[in-house]
């Protein structure tokens, strides 16, 4: 019953870490890209969590790369996922205004 118990808050802060991780590279990104919040700074999140836990626990390449698509999958859901959010709060997306060729939403004018 104990062991049982132990193992479960082993598992719990090893999940802990990982997500941490996770939270603190994403924020890491959007503070070094200059603040921007987008799905990148996930997926680049994603990406470098699966590619430190694939080598922590010296994963075979195959793995690795199995686990490099989960994280690239799962970076791009939750990344998504924020923006969806974004927009639906009323905030513009850089990347939406890039991809449209407009310039960078300023503000209603005041003409």
């Amino acid at each position: 019953m104990f062991g049982g118990g132990r193992e479960g808050l082993k598992m719990g802060a090893k999940m802990g870490f990982w997500a941490g991780t996770f939270f603190t590279v994403e924020e890491a990104v959007d503070l070094v890209r200059g603040g921007s919040q987008d799905f990148l700074s996930s997926v680049v999140a994603g990406l470098s969590v699966a590619g430190g836990f694939s080598a922590w626990n010296r994963l075979p390449l195959l793995t690795a790369a199995r686990t490099a698509k989960m994280g690239l999958v799962s970076g791009l859901a939750f990344g998504l996922a924020q923006d969806a959010l974004s927009v639906a709060k009323g905030q513009r997306l850089g990347y939406f205004d890039f991809i449209l060729g407009r310039r960078h939403w300023e503000g209603p004018s005041t003409t």
